[in-house]
């Protein structure tokens, strides 16, 4: 015998399409169990077992027999409406929202002092792109304008520049937001093994050497955060 009988009693009065959708199974798949009324195959049995909680030797059984009659007891007496809520797949946001520092402005220069009062406001960007472009905790990303032009052609005057603040010490070359005293700057950052630094900017041949500072003196920067690869702002055509 196959299935069959056995689903249309554990169906009863509800519809198949309500019942399958209970269950979390293919309305046309219990379609096709109940009008073939074959033994069940072993990928089948398990999607029943997992589905309605009757173990396999019931399923597989030539007749409805006394012996499995307290496990059907069983799901007879369970209300789905008491069951635990099946846990439901986390949903990612669409948009994220990235702190943009309107007020603050890093010098790519001498140094631009950062003011005490901020205004904050947030730009909105795609969570997909986001993911795939950038892979960073946007919520250590801030958003910096630039002062000067110390690091053309890299960054323009009026560039703002993502900075991730999850960065707060040297960890190879790159360029980097710093505080000095009060004074906030974008400079590329040469980390020499003996703990020492070179301060570099790119526009060098326009009055920017680079600057030299021992371990001890690098020890009091302050790494606000690497600057990340994508800026908005100014390029040259």
């Amino acid at each position: 015998m196959g299935i069959s009988r056995k689903l249309l009693e554990l169906i009863g009065e509800e519809t198949v399409q309500k019942w399958a959708e209970r269950h979390g199974l293919a309305k046309q798949t219990v379609h096709e169990w109940i009008k073939n009324d074959r033994t069940p195959g072993k990928n089948s049995l398990n999607m029943l077992i997992q589905a309605t909680g009757m173990p396999a030797d019931w399923w597989l059984s030539p007749q409805d027999d006394s012996s499995n009659i307290e496990n059907k007891a069983e799901y007879r007496l369970r209300d789905p409406a008491n069951e635990p809520p099946k846990p439901v797949a986390k949903q990612m946001p669409v948009d994220l929202y990235i702190d943009n520092y309107v007020e603050v402005r890093a010098a790519a220069g001498h140094g631009q002092l950062t003011p005490t009062d901020q205004l904050i406001l947030q730009l909105k960007v795609n969570a997909a792109d986001w993911r795939r472009y950038i892979g960073l905790d946007h919520k250590h990303v801030k958003l910096i304008t630039v002062h000067g032009d110390s690091m053309k052609p890299t960054l323009s005057h009026g560039d703002q520049v993502m900075v991730d603040t999850a960065c707060s010490s040297f960890i190879d070359d790159a360029i980097y937001c710093i505080q000095q005293g009060e004074n906030l700057r974008f400079k590329r950052i040469k980390l020499n093994l003996d703990g020492s630094i070179i301060v570099k900017s790119d526009n060098e041949k326009e009055g920017f050497p680079p600057e030299i500072y021992s371990a001890d003196e690098a020890s009091h920067f302050r790494v606000i955060g690497r600057v990340i690869p994508l800026k908005f702002g100014w390029f040259e055509i």
